[in-house]
């Protein structure tokens, strides 16, 4: 289908750009996040949803109300043409915003890795907020390495939402060691929100080079850092890190430690060391960590490591 070059349905595709951004139609504002999953965060007095879990991508929502598949197939990409792609890129780079709106949209829905350049190069030359959120998801939804491209440049963006929303872009992506330097540099983000979510996405993407950088963040005070150390440390740093947790209070580390506990790919032994980690902060602490630990309902536990967590609970009661 050729792109529709009409006043009208530019100013459809740009009124239904701006509402999903949240926005009323004579205003900017706040670039949209998109991540949820489990927790509501407050900080800064400002609601901030944690853990990845649904993309609402401007081209799905765009086809759900035109009654069309939820992804652009392969065949319709086919036969998208040299002309039609040409269409696209020049209508990106037009002074009218429903044009750029449309454009936007329909980078989306072809799904074709070329128009991601021009996507960027759009990005470069400035857009609107809610026209950055709608090219951001546009490019997450074709991804490859252009895309993790124009995510990395908007990675030092002076608006905070847009680096949120670039942290959770990577994490979806797979972005590698592109994406692996934004999160560690985000975790010591002046915003308290960024920071989180750059602790998520860093667990998001299991990215084991980052215990030092969660570590640190840890010891700042970003709780959620606690249980993203027990999903990225690999096996050989398990040891070494319940040394470097043992000046940290146990609030603060409980999160982690339950995760270790529940990892199968982890050894017995080495999920052992955990219970003697906690063993040795306490009757107190251990007992209160143990109980809720079972309390969670905990399935799949070799039995050696179930033995010896009731074992420390009869013996913290002593």
């Amino acid at each position: 289908m050729g792109i529709e070059h009409s006043r009208a349905a530019g100013a459809h595709a740009l009124a239904a750009t701006r509402a999903r951004a949240g926005q009323a139609p004579d205003r900017e504002g706040p670039v949209p996040t998109h991540w949820a999953k489990h927790r509501r965060r407050v900080v800064g007095g400002a609601q901030f949803l944690t853990r990845t879990a649904t993309l609402m991508l401007p081209t799905v929502m765009l086809a759900i109300a035109s009654g069309a598949s939820l992804t652009a197939s392969p065949v319709s990409a086919q036969r998208a043409s040299r002309a039609e792609m040409a269409r696209i890129e020049a209508q990106l780079s037009a002074s009218d915003e429903s044009e750029v709106a449309a454009a936007i949209e329909a980078v989306g829905a072809l799904g074709r890795p070329r128009l991601v350049s021009a996507l960027a190069a759009r990005v470069r030359s400035g857009l609107p907020a809610y026209l950055l959120a709608a090219a951001l998801d546009s490019a997450q939804l074709i991804g490859g390495d252009e895309a993790v491209g124009l995510f990395m440049e908007q990675c030092n963006h002076r608006r905070e939402a847009v680096r949120i929303r670039v942290l959770e872009g990577l994490a979806a992506m797979s972005a590698g060691e592109l994406g692996a330097n934004c999160m560690l540099v985000r975790m010591a983000d002046t915003a308290p929100a960024v920071r989180i979510a750059a602790v998520i996405a860093a667990e998001e993407s299991k990215l084991a080079g980052a215990v030092d950088a969660l570590l640190a963040a840890l010891e700042r005070g970003v709780d959620d850092a606690s249980e993203a150390l027990g999903v990225v440390v690999p096996p050989a740093g398990v040891a070494p890190l319940l040394v470097r947790l043992e000046g940290l209070s146990a609030s603060s580390v409980g999160p982690g430690l339950q995760r270790l506990l529940t990892r199968k790919d982890l050894s017995t032994d080495l999920r052992l060391k955990v219970v003697e980690h906690v063993v040795q902060r306490g009757n107190t602490q251990s007992m209160a960590f143990f109980r809720r630990f079972m309390e969670s309902e905990p399935t799949g536990l070799p039995a050696r490591l179930r033995q010896a967590i009731e074992q420390a609970m009869q013996e913290s009661q002593s």
